[in-house]
Parts: structure tokens; sequence; C-alpha cells
């Protein structure tokens, strides 16, 4: 979801699918937070779903799974 999509339609929850992500790095973990932190602006949340072990660890790591719920 584009940073123009979530100011226009303003949802309460942000899910993305890491079913079939191979390999995370620090954009991806930038991209996670960018839009982690438009969500909180409009008092949304975010789900992270279908997230591989090696992915959690990477966002762990981060931190990510202070503001997210890693599943």
């Amino acid at each position: 979801m584009s940073l123009w999509e979530i100011e226009r339609c303003r949802p309460e929850s942000l899910v993305l699918d890491f079913g079939e992500v191979t390999f995370m790095d620090s954009s991806g973990i930038g991209l996670v937070m960018g839009r982690y932190k438009v969500i909180k602006e409009i008092g949304g949340r975010v789900t992270l779903r279908n997230t591989p072990a090696h992915i959690k660890k990477v966002m762990r790591l981060a931190g990510i799974d202070k503001l997210a719920v890693i599943s």
C-alpha cells in the first residue's frame, strides 16, 4: 500500500504478508518502519503475517516486534 493510499483511505489496520519473502535487508526494514509511522499517525496498527523465522529474527533485531504484531 502506497503512502498516498494510506493517507487517502486512513485504514485502521495494515497487514503486510511476508509469506513469499526470502530475503530482508535494511531497505525492507525501512519500508516497514515507514508504513508503521504513517499508520501510527492516523491511529492504526500494523501486523506482519506469515513471517518466516529468518525474517522474524531480522525484524526482532530491528525492534519492529515492539511496533507491530509479528506472526
